[in-house]
């Protein structure tokens, strides 16, 4: 996919042409957000709000099924915030995988218009995410937290081959259909691999070793590890590591899967924090096949497999999905809509630009954005009001 050449002047970027004249916009208040919508976007419903947007339902009259519309906060605070809201746009642009979201739509009713000040992204409606779920079931059966597990490392495999790091992988941030369908959601902290990585990332339960370990660097075993965490909490009903802090969610760590080997130790950069762990009384440790009495042996290895100390030794998203507990679904790994058709230019990142400069190529984009449609299921039975 072709971004707008961020080598350029950046004045020399046409903002494209206009998709919604003025009078096809109309405003909708819920709760206390403010909602600009073309008129193809009916029945709007407040659906919740975070730090960095608000999220509304709505049916999409033209293609005919549910979907959510997120009104960025702030997309243009300061130069920061307008590099995150392209950054967002152009990953969720480039996704085209069934377990991944897609971008139907991105707008801005001052597009064409003015100065550009609010940034709203369209994508699919998901009935439910993992939080919801678990909320609502506790624990799941192993049949489907194999069947979510799968489709989740599907996705995590299709980012890692073209080196985005998600770094935010955790239930609210898994979506679930009716049908069983799971996407990844949320790429506001997704990351280029080629860049310098440092700093926490990541939902405190879901942060692996070494980015609580304050690793100067780090790379793609932190969403494997995230991916284990959230596969240990399906089977479990609750989270694994549930501290509060870098030294107690390290001390829970310890007590599920022993203190790391002394080969791991050796990378811990920090001699405090190598001591720290030395110095920590365990207790015993109890084993997964006792965490996980009603687990089978496959899903213990892949779970071994992924909580491992050491990013080293765990296991990629491939890996993973060569275990023996997905088998069976080895055809449909193997096919090719499951892998990225071309590869992802992220040469945005390098650069430096003031706020004006990032709305010249936010409106750029959006006056050439085309939807990826064949990311949308075909069936749209569960896009009928719930």
């Amino acid at each position: 996919m072709a971004e707008p050449a961020a080598a350029a002047a950046v004045g020399g970027v046409s903002p494209g042409p206009v998709k919604y004249p003025p009078s096809e916009y109309y405003r909708v208040k819920l709760m206390q957000t403010v909602f600009e919508v073309p008129k193809r976007y009916t029945d709007l419903t407040y659906h919740g709000s975070g730090a960095f947007s608000s999220v509304a339902k709505a049916m999409d009259t033209v293609l005919q099924r549910r979907v959510a519309i997120k009104k960025l906060s702030k997309p243009f605070y300061d130069p920061e915030y307008a590099k995150r809201t392209y950054r967002e746009m152009y990953m969720l642009a480039y996704m085209d995988h069934p377990n991944i979201i897609c971008l139907i739509d991105v707008y801005s009713p001052q597009l064409g218009h003015g100065d550009l000040r609010e940034v709203y992204l369209v994508t699919p409606w998901m009935d439910a995410d993992l939080k919801s779920v678990l909320k609502q079931y506790n624990k799941l059966s192993e049949e489907h937290v194999r069947f979510f597990a799968y489709q989740m490392l599907l996705a995590i495999r299709y980012l890692h081959s073209v080196g985005i790091l998600h770094r935010d992988i955790k239930p609210p941030n898994l979506a679930i259909t009716e049908d069983n369908d799971f996407k990844i959601l949320d790429f506001g902290l997704a990351r280029k691999l080629e860049e310098q990585l440092t700093g926490y990332v990541v939902t405190r339960w879901y942060r692996s070793p070494e980015v609580l370990l304050n690793w100067e660097h780090y790379g793609l075993p932190v969403d494997m590890w995230a991916a284990g965490c959230v596969i240990g909490e399906m089977l479990l009903g609750k989270p694994l590591f549930p501290g509060e802090d870098a030294p107690s969610l390290i001390l829970f760590m310890c007590r599920r899967l022993g203190k790391p080997s002394e080969e791991m130790m050796a990378k811990i950069q920090s001699p405090s924090a190598a001591q720290f762990i030395r110095d920590l009384e365990v207790g015993e440790v109890a084993a997964f096949e006792d965490l996980f009495p009603e687990a089978s042996d496959g899903m213990i290895e892949l779970l071994r497999r992924l909580l491992q100390f050491d990013p080293d030794r765990r296991a990629t998203a491939d890996e993973a999905l060569q275990l023996p507990i997905f088998a069976e679904f080895a055809s449909e790994t193997a096919k090719p809509r499951n892998l990225p058709r071309e590869p992802l230019n992220c040469d945005f990142e390098g650069q430096n630009y003031g706020v004006a400069d990032w709305k010249r190529l936010v409106e750029a984009f959006m006056g050439s954005f085309t939807p990826k449609l064949s990311s949308l299921s075909a069936d749209a039975s569960d896009d009928e009001e719930a």
